[in-house]
Order: structure tokens, then C-alpha cells, then sequence
């Protein structure tokens, strides 16, 4: 469900993920609409949702919908 972690240093302090396309804020109205965020069924019992819906928490990559754990950077 995240985007796959490329290089990692050493205790997670540094970590590189190819960049992701966020989602628009069109996108993201319609999949709350219709409730088409990924199931996080990590740890059953455990904590709710660890991301927020936010159109800038999730992204496509090659395709597919992806989480992001990552600041955006911007393009200007």
C-alpha cells in the first residue's frame, strides 16, 4: 500500500521512493464518495486508518494507488 521504499540508510533516517503522481482533488472527493480508499488491515484491532485522505497522501505509481510517506516537494 506505500510507496516502495528504493534505498534506505542506515535506521530508516534517510529514505528514497520514486515519485509518485498525487491524486487531484477531484479524484479524491469521488473515492470518498465512494468509499474506494484502500482497507488498512495491518494489525486486526490495532489503531484506525494511519493516512489521511488527503489528495497529497496518495498518489499513482505506475498505475496503482499508492500511499505516500513522504513530504511533496514542489515543482517550481
Amino acid at each position: 500500500m506505500l510507496c516502495p521504499i528504493l534505498w534506505t540508510a542506515p535506521f530508516g533516517l534517510i529514505n528514497v521512493m520514486r515519485r509518485a503522481v498525487p491524486l487531484t482533488r477531484e479524484d479524491q472527493l469521488q473515492r470518498l464518495a465512494n468509499d474506494d480508499f484502500p482497507d488498512w488491515d495491518y494489525m486486526p484491532g490495532g489503531p484506525g486508518e494511519p493516512f489521511e485522505y488527503k489528495e497529497s497522501d496518495w498518489g499513482y505509481l505506475d498505475g496503482r494507488l499508492v500511499a505516500l510517506d513522504y513530504a511533496g516537494a514542489s515543482d517550481d
